[in-house]
């Protein structure tokens, strides 16, 4: 988990825009609860399917923060992965369900 916060936070502080620079990645963006970002980076490519190190997606990180607008974006964007990312399990054996 340190490792991504500090390259989100090298990334902050050489763009505005990080999503652009880490090939639209949701995780940086969810991280603060920014709707705004989020979709940003599902109109430039971003995937909620994507795993981090540990497994999990970006809706699991929605889900672990209780961002439900972004949830709902999520997967009203995407919808053809949402029963692939629902049942999909991080390195605890969770889903974004039990979170």
């Amino acid at each position: 988990m340190q490792k991504i916060i500090d390259r989100y936070i090298h990334l902050l502080s050489v763009s505005i825009f990080p999503m652009y620079i880490i090939e639209n990645n949701i995780f940086y963006e969810n991280v603060g609860g920014n709707i705004e970002a989020v979709e940003m980076c599902l109109r430039n490519g971003g995937k909620i399917d994507d795993q981090q190190e540990d497994l999990s997606t970006p809706v699991h990180l929605a889900s672990s923060q209780g961002s439900i607008d972004i949830l709902k974006l999520m997967l009203n964007y995407q919808p053809e992965l949402k029963s692939k990312v629902i049942r999909t399990t991080d390195v605890q054996g969770m889903t974004p369900l039990h979170k």
